[in-house]
């Protein structure tokens, strides 16, 4: 997707990074909060547009989990003029008037700005702890809901999930077991030798996988000789003309 719709939004003029949040909810107001966002921001569009604003950009919705304070649902753009990227963040304040303004943000977008916006939708993860049932609720919550959505540009090339074919997977029940990535599976293994999914990856899919969990090739380091090394007669002048300084004070000292 990144590549589909890059050009695009690398040509803009003024490209800003805009997020729009809330307050965190729980997980059973999770997914009427999403509706109520994406509502909202309709609702902002319709706005822009009648007020003779140009809006180009991409939005995401995107969801992470804090297991102090909960779900936080909230909006990444990447928007042209920012100009029409304060007015957006001034009417998501008026329509969410418990938000805090210092949560929401807006600075000058570069190419590093695209591969922020197009991570993760959902995260599960909270200083390094694995959530599963948090993450479920996330997924939940977000199905059938737009993550990305292009706003007046058009994408170039061919979507990267093209080609992927869907599969049907056969539910094997609850097992208790360990299970491992394997790179030459292509799946999750048990101690038994049995596989997780059974999920056939072929074309793009394989080669992703194939990237994120292949180790990159160790680096050699180049030995650093920090070996100082000085001519001996010169070292010997050195030491001579420190000598001399030192017993010429020494001597001024003496006659004062």
């Amino acid at each position: 997707m990144i590549k589909a719709y890059s050009h695009a939004l690398l040509d803009f003029d003024d490209m800003q990074f805009v997020t729009l949040t809330a307050p965190n909810v729980s997980g059973d107001e999770l997914r009427d909060e999403i509706d109520g966002m994406l509502s909202n921001w309709r609702g902002i569009y319709q706005y822009l547009k009648k007020n003779k604003f140009e809006v180009k950009g991409m939005r995401k919705l995107e969801c992470t989990y804090n297991p102090h304070t909960g779900y936080n649902p909230h909006f990444h753009f990447i928007i042209n003029g920012k100009k029409t990227a304060q007015k957006i963040v001034q009417q998501w304040l008026k329509r969410y008037p418990q938000a805090s303004p210092k949560a929401q943000d807006i600075r000058t977008a570069n190419e590093g700005s695209l591969l922020e916006l197009f991570k993760y939708a959902v995260k599960g993860v909270h200083k390094g702890n694995y959530y599963p049932k948090a993450l479920d609720v996330l997924y939940q919550a977000m199905k059938h809901r737009q993550t990305f959505r292009p706003i007046g540009i058009k994408k170039l090339v061919e979507d990267d999930i093209s080609g992927i074919k869907s599969q049907e997977v056969t539910f094997a029940g609850y097992q208790d077991a360990q299970w491992e990535w394997s790179n030459k599976a292509k799946d999750w293994v048990n101690t038994d030798g049995e596989l997780l999914t059974n999920y056939i990856i072929e074309g793009k899919l394989s080669d992703w996988i194939e990237e994120l969990t292949t180790a990159p090739e160790p680096v050699e380091e180049t030995p650093i000789d920090d070996t100082v090394r000085i001519d001996k007669s010169q070292f010997n002048h050195q030491v001579q003309t420190i000598w001399i300084e030192y017993v010429r004070e020494d001597l001024e000292n003496d006659s004062s």
